[in-house]
């Protein structure tokens, strides 16, 4: 069965409705708050593209060139500011909206060539129901553009995969597209070169030639090979630092042991802060003293990790709830603590002094989380079933999620760090409950 045109032009118009009714729910909102759409980390951004947009430099402090943040999401707000005027924020934002309308397009393909309609229909809405994407679409942030470029690629991966001679310029166009997204959040530094491993596995299994294999994994890696190593050297120029971020030399682990240390050694953060200072001072490798001081606290540093992936995965976002729902949960209380320590009565007392619904919000938000996690358990269980080319994809959004995850080892665990996958989770759990209503594979083209 294929989508006709009529049916894909109904898809199109309910994806452009929902994306509609989002953004009413935002401007709603946006209409008695302006300041909505700025995040305290917004204000980076914005510095950025205004010195930019004003003197043609990229700076955030005057004099001083920005080797923190690369230029991709910078120049996206520089171009809303020519377009649209430097003081018109809800713009960006206007635009980010219309990234997730293509977002929501690329992810209705993908899940309908994984699992069908079923499929399509179900990741369509597990996606339009997750509270955190929505907000960050509305934020002047990078997540939801990164996200749209992860999406993206993935797309691209899958239609070198479906070409007939597999398309080497689509593995080069993937690159480009993962390149970008680096270049818009830079927490994506170190995905390129898994990728570029599995890419020739898969060009060798589908070819069973080494050549094509080589051949397939350089075209993918040459531009982040050329854009990378460019803002590689312009970093290198201004800072003598060869890094892509200043995270790199300083600030990528010190959250991470500043809560192992307050955890194991019962301080506050900031003495904390200074005892992994002091070490990261004196050390010519920041890595491993990383791993020397985790080391030293193994349970302080089991538990902390494990809390934080806890809280990427599974945390409900009280604190974006407020923004939407003020009445509600003007007078938030942390859930986590009280959950560790098994306090119900504790937590039963203050929901007796909060609104009616504010039990109800947050239990429909971690609930969606829940029957995501399960949908994407169930896909498992087709992994058999599926063609070459739906493996592929399937394999390489376990990839994304698994690398995503895996660098809160390194850092800390927030729930805007599931925004990037988030649509991969969305594909695979809407394929992992097609799976509970039919057996057959569904391997067809969208139109």
């Amino acid at each position: 069965m294929k989508f006709t045109r009529k049916t894909t032009f109904s898809v199109v118009l309910v994806i452009a409705v929902i994306c509609l009714l989002r953004f009413a729910f935002f401007y709603d909102a946006y209409l008695d708050d302006p300041n909505l759409v700025i995040d305290p980390d917004t204000k980076s951004y914005i510095d950025i593209s205004t010195n930019l947009f004003e003197n043609g430099r990229y700076e955030r402090v005057h004099g001083e060139p920005e080797i923190h943040r690369p230029p991709a999401y910078p120049l996206f707000l520089t171009l809303s500011y020519a377009l649209f005027g430097q003081d018109n924020l809800l713009a960006p934002v206007i635009l980010q909206h219309i990234l997730f309308f293509a977002m929501m397009l690329i992810v209705a393909h993908l899940a309908f060539q994984m699992g069908g309609t079923l499929a399509m229909t179900i990741a369509i809405g597990l996606l339009t129901l997750d509270f955190t994407t929505f907000y960050y679409v509305n934020e002047i942030l990078s997540e939801l553009m990164f996200a749209f470029f992860i999406t993206l690629a993935i797309a691209t991966f899958y239609a070198a995969m479906k070409s007939f001679n597999r398309q080497i310029m689509l593995f080069f166009l993937t690159g480009l597209i993962l390149t970008i997204a680096i270049f818009v959040r830079p927490v994506g530094l170190y995905l390129v070169y898994p990728i570029t491993l599995y890419v020739a596995v898969i060009a060798y299994l589908d070819s069973e030639k080494i050549a094509h294999s080589v051949k397939s994994a350089a075209v993918f890696f040459l531009p982040w090979l050329i854009l990378g190593g460019a803002w590689y050297f312009y970093s290198f120029s201004v800072s003598g630092n060869f890094t892509f971020t200043s995270y790199e030399s300083g600030g990528v682990y010190g959250q991470r042991l500043a809560a192992v240390l307050q955890s194991s050694l019962g301080i506050d953060i900031g003495a904390a802060n200074q005892m992994v200072n002091d070490r990261m001072r004196n050390t010519d490798s920041h890595l491993l003293t990383f791993i020397t001081m985790l080391s030293e606290h193994p349970a302080a540093a089991f538990k902390v990790t494990i809390t934080d992936i806890g809280r990427q995965l599974l945390s409900p976002g009280q604190w974006y709830l407020k923004f939407y729902f003020p009445s509600i949960f003007d007078n938030q209380f942390p859930l986590e603590n009280l959950l560790f320590d098994l306090n119900f009565s504790e937590i039963s007392a203050r929901l007796a002094m909060r609104p009616a619904m504010y039990l109800p919000i947050v239990g429909f938000v971690f609930l969606h989380l829940i029957i995501i996690y399960a949908g994407v358990m169930l896909s498992v269980t087709g992994v058999r079933k599926m063609s070459f080319e739906n493996l592929t994809i399937y394999v390489l959004m376990v990839l994304f999620i698994g690398y995503f995850v895996a660098i809160t080892l390194g850092f800390i665990g927030h729930s805007r760090f599931r925004v990037p996958f988030m649509p991969a989770l969305a594909i695979l759990s809407g394929y992992g409950f097609s799976l509970l209503f039919r057996r057959n594979k569904s391997n067809v083209d969208w139109e």
